[in-house]
């Protein structure tokens, strides 16, 4: 690896060069090869036998995680992920990595009755999204020259500076810039959209979903999660926590809900730092509570019940009074 002050040269050289575009048929099996050759030991590894089914013919920009049986998962994947204007080779790596999510990325997991998950239960959007970040597509790429591959498109120094605020090794902050790019271009969202994560630069208030939803969030969020995701050093299913030494790692309360940090985190927890947690969500100005339209009658259920206590965490939160 080059000395930082050379890495900076050489890649402002190629800065503002961009070779996005459509990926020949070509190179979409190529990447699907690639994709075949990583993912399948990993499935082996949790007694599942993997398969990627692909029509590069079919343009939907669209992929799906499902499963033949308990034993045998698989992932559908067309040609519309890659002949968008911004499509490249790691952008389909990104899309697959989220598609992998849905099988291994952990909870929150989808309502129960949704059709594409009878055989397993698949993680949520988000989630997918999430994990992509964090574990993926940093294992994926992990060995590759991230300069070189950077060199050959476009990114955004913004997101290199970014990077190299929570990595000392020139690499690591080289892949994490990679990431970020590889889900700007999948998600169409400009270059120099400026990094955005949840503790570091709080927003608009937010109405805190009861429930993980089975859609997309709006990208923004998606790209909130990303940038958390590709921060958090924490390699295992979940991620990292809102009470860890990184909270802005943790995932975005735009699509995760609000019960996750309550039901799962702050039970865990001494008691001297659920006031931490307070603080730090009192800075996401959080409002209230809805339903997702695709939610079941038993997470409503489970939702209501929760509601009158979160309502008054809120409210608690809003008066600066320590939960209790």
């Amino acid at each position: 690896m080059h000395s930082k002050s050379l890495v900076i040269f050489s890649i402002y050289l190629f800065a503002n060069i961009s070779f996005a575009g459509p990926l020949s048929e070509a190179e979409f099996n190529q990447v699907i090869k690639e994709a075949e050759e990583f993912f399948a030991p990993i499935y082996l590894q949790n007694g599942k036998v993997f398969t990627i089914e692909s029509d590069f013919s079919y343009n939907e920009n669209n992929a799906k995680a499902s499963a033949y049986s308990i034993d045998h998962y698989y992932i559908e994947l067309y040609g519309g992920l890659v002949k968008h204007p911004t499509a490249t080779k790691d952008s389909f790596r990104a899309a697959i990595c989220h598609e992998v999510g849905h099988h291994f990325g952990g909870r929150p997991l989808v309502p129960k009755y949704y059709k594409e998950y009878f055989l397993f239960r698949g993680s949520s959007e988000g989630q997918a999204d999430y994990w992509s970040a964090h574990t993926c597509l940093k294992k994926w790429l992990e060995l590759e020259d991230h300069e070189k591959i950077l060199r050959q498109g476009s990114f955004s120094f913004k997101d290199l500076k970014f990077c190299r605020n929570y990595f000392r090794e020139e690499n690591e902050s080289l892949l994490c810039t990679r990431i970020i790019t590889a889900f700007k271009n999948m998600f169409s969202v400009k270059i120099e959209t400026k990094p955005f994560v949840h503790f570091l630069s709080p927003y608009k208030e937010q109405t805190i979903p009861l429930a993980a939803s089975v859609i997309h969030p709006k990208k923004d969020c998606r790209m909130e999660t990303i940038y958390a995701g590709v921060i958090c050093p924490q390699g295992n299913e979940y991620g990292c926590l809102l009470s860890g030494n990184r909270p802005e790692a943790s995932r975005p309360l735009c699509w995760v809900g609000l019960e996750e940090i309550l039901e799962y985190e702050v039970p865990k927890l001494p008691r001297g730092e659920v006031r931490r947690i307070q603080k730090l969500l009192m800075k996401m100005n959080l409002k209230g509570f809805n339903y997702d339209f695709y939610e079941d009658e038993e997470t409503k259920y489970l939702g209501q019940k929760l509601s009158k206590k979160h309502e008054q965490f809120i409210k608690n939160l809003n008066l600066g009074l320590t939960h209790k």
